[in-house]
């Protein structure tokens, strides 16, 4: 690998993170009746004035696969500057009649992907911090818990004293398999999370962790669903794409869905409640459906003008998620940390008395 690959993937990963913007100013363009081409030129003076690289590499690259063919279209000029997740989306703004607005939903589409992964992202990364801390407090608390125990081995504890003593010993017998234990969990639990299917995985769903994959999964899938649909896609079929470079995990929730539609075509909310979609997500799409005169009108409401209502209840969850797993290993480094004090005021106590 050269110099010049590991800038160009340097630029794209940039580029992933505003290219929302980019699809805004596109459908601006467009709306314009500006050339593809033309634009890209656009969006190279304005990296310039802007002194931004990662403009000007986008635009020359836009600008080779348009030279590589005068044929060539929105998906094909733009698939090897965006993610995978982006093709099917820009593959359904080809074949929208309005393509200005079927980008446009691409930009809020793109743009709340970001939001809730930078959200997941944060949210976890200052958990995963404050519980390493906390591991720290309680390695360190359960090793002067026994070493205090040392000076006085004879001496009986009890009640919650003889529980700190319990976990102190625990933990500085066992760390090795505890941290194997949770490394190994976390290991099991990023993995299994996009594969595991079936009826095992219907339960788990409802668990914390789980439950959160579920829930990002599902308001990303309604995103995408909305723009399909918008897009001119029928329900079916639009349901079906969602599948498209999907993990085994939404490949296996579109299948009940698209079953289900398939069995009892007229029942619609009942196809949409067999899988992928969260309970919050169902609820509010049967509200929107009420008063919607076609069933796919309360997709595209919900998938486009309530994105934010959904980021704002999946940060909720997030934020609950993640404080969760915090409060449980806070909780064991508190009772350690006040256990080290009453049992040193225990062994004070008795010491005065003569021990």
């Amino acid at each position: 690998m050269n110099l010049s690959t590991i800038f160009h993937y340097y630029h794209l990963i940039q580029f992933s993170f505003t290219r929302h913007i980019f699809y805004l100013e596109l459908a601006d363009s467009w709306k314009r009746s500006v050339s593809l081409k033309n634009f890209a030129y656009r969006v190279i003076d304005n990296g310039k004035v802007l002194k931004d690289e990662t403009r000007i590499h986008v635009g020359k690259k836009l600008i080779s696969s348009i030279e590589e063919s005068d044929t060539v279209g929105l998906w094909a000029s733009l698939k090897n500057l965006v993610s995978k997740s982006d093709w099917p989306l820009l593959k359904a703004a080809e074949i929208s009649k309005d393509i200005p607005a079927a980008l446009t939903h691409i930009s809020k589409t793109v743009a709340f992907k970001i939001n809730v992964t930078w959200q997941l992202v944060k949210s976890m990364g200052v958990a995963l911090f404050v519980a390493l801390i906390c591991a720290a407090v309680i390695g360190v608390t359960a090793d002067t818990i026994a070493k205090i125990l040392d000076t006085a081995p004879n001496m009986k504890f009890t009640g919650f004293n003889g529980l700190v003593v319990t976990l102190a010993g625990f933990f500085v017998e066992n760390w090795k398999l505890v941290s194997g234990f949770i490394f190994a969990s976390i290991a099991l639990v990023v993995y299994y999370a996009p594969r595991l299917t079936g009826p095992l995985r219907e339960k788990l769903d409802e668990w914390p962790v789980f439950s959160l994959y579920r829930d990002v999964e599902s308001a990303n899938a309604i995103a995408m669903l909305s723009m399909y649909l918008s897009s001119g896609l029928v329900l079916k079929d639009a349901v079906n794409r969602l599948s498209i470079d999907g993990t085994p995990w939404r490949k296996w929730q579109v299948s009940k869905i698209a079953n289900a539609l398939d069995s009892r075509p007229s029942e619609l909310i009942y196809a949409f409640s067999r899988g992928l979609f969260s309970p919050k997500l169902r609820a509010r799409l049967a509200a929107l459906a009420d008063s919607s005169s076609a069933f796919e009108d309360a997709i595209i409401t919900l998938g486009r003008d309530e994105l934010e209502r959904i980021e704002k209840e999946i940060q909720t969850t997030v934020i609950a998620t993640a404080g969760g797993l915090v409060f449980g290993i806070a909780f064991v480094a508190v009772i350690l940390s006040l256990g080290q004090q009453t049992i040193i005021s225990q062994l004070y106590n008795d010491f005065s008395k003569g021990y």
